[in-house]
């Protein structure tokens, strides 16, 4: 099952292109290729009506599974090789929490290139193969290999290669 058409580009053949320089090219080499977006995370007030209500709409599956850390109350619902990441937070219903980038061959030194381009790095553990930083605007920004999924707080993670 897809959600989206994979030629999708967001471009409009009825809309005129923005303006020159408006959106310009990024200049030099990006620290990191993303290959997926792994997973989204929205605060919810109850997990079981949420959990219904995607798979009403989309399809997937009712079945919540845990992810880590034990005990936070992080739940996913798989599809399309990702999973949207529900978290019970009745005080901060309907906010996203996080979002993350899978990139391929993510490892600890890929960790190091943020750091050394400024950027504060957090959640870096041995044992995950996954960092976090906050984009401009604050935005929690979750970066993993793209062959990473959360697992179940009862299953040992994979170390980091």
């Amino acid at each position: 099952m897809r959600i989206s058409e994979t030629k999708y580009n967001a471009l409009c053949g009825r809309c005129a292109p923005p303006p020159a320089g408006a959106i310009g090219p990024v200049k030099g080499t990006p620290l990191l290729r993303a290959s997926t977006l792994n997973h989204v995370n929205f605060r919810v007030s109850n997990l079981q009506r949420s959990a219904a209500f995607y798979q009403r709409l989309f399809g997937l599956p009712p079945t919540l599974r845990p992810l880590l850390p034990p005990g936070s109350h992080v739940y996913g619902l798989d599809f399309n090789e990702c999973y949207l990441s529900l978290g019970l937070a009745p005080d901060r219903v309907g906010t996203v929490d996080h979002f993350c980038f899978g990139i391929d061959n993510f490892d600890l030194r890929d960790a190091e290139k943020l750091r050394g381009a400024g950027l504060a790095v957090r959640g870096l553990t041995g044992g995950y193969p996954t960092v976090y930083v906050n984009d401009p605007d604050g935005l929690s920004v979750q970066i993993a290999d793209s062959t990473w999924k959360s697992e179940c707080p009862a299953c040992d993670p994979a170390p980091v290669a």
